[in-house]
């Protein structure tokens, strides 16, 4: 990839490279990656641009305190319309630029045949004033240097996650 592609993808994201520049944060789970296939974009550019506009598509759940929350949220695929939940953000203080993450189901549908596969997607997202790279997708621990392992399937769990998801029939 030349000097003058990376630069063209850099303002979408703010960046989407880690460290070097030689790691892809959102391939294969987002279009603006180094995705070999069109798919569709994360949650995060998608609410981002008003594309999932806020209200009931868009949950906030926190910040967390000193008390669990315990909160079930049924969340519709990202490649569906729909009026339910699509993303929820979780955000790490009550004010300030957002800074949190953002949980989203994901499906081999309408435009998203290529993901590697189904599940809850995590992305960690710092819109912070001078932040470079705005958005990266979590990597399963166990193989973190592959993200098509990246989603949560039902019965897998990040330690602050349970995910009892099953995709809608």
């Amino acid at each position: 990839m030349s000097w003058a592609t990376t630069w063209a993808r850099r303002p979408h994201y703010g960046g989407i490279f880690a460290g070097t520049g030689t790691r892809d944060t959102i391939t294969p789970w987002d279009v603006m990656g180094l995705s070999p296939t069109l798919n569709h974009f994360l949650g995060y550019p998608k609410v981002e641009r008003g594309w999932i506009p806020a209200g009931p598509r868009v949950v906030t759940v926190g910040p967390p305190t000193t008390t669990a929350i315990d909160q079930t949220i049924t969340l519709r695929p990202l490649e569906q319309t729909t009026t339910g939940a699509q993303v929820i953000k979780i955000p790490f203080a009550a004010s300030g630029p957002f800074i949190g993450y953002m949980v989203e189901g994901r499906r081999q549908i309408n435009g998203d045949e290529a993901l590697p596969s189904a599940g809850v997607l995590l992305t960690a997202v710092d819109e912070s004033a001078n932040t470079v790279l705005r958005a990266f997708v979590l990597g399963n621990p166990s193989t973190s240097l592959n993200l098509s392992t990246a989603p949560l399937a039902v019965g897998r769990a990040a330690p602050w996650l349970s995910v009892n998801w099953r995709p809608p029939s």
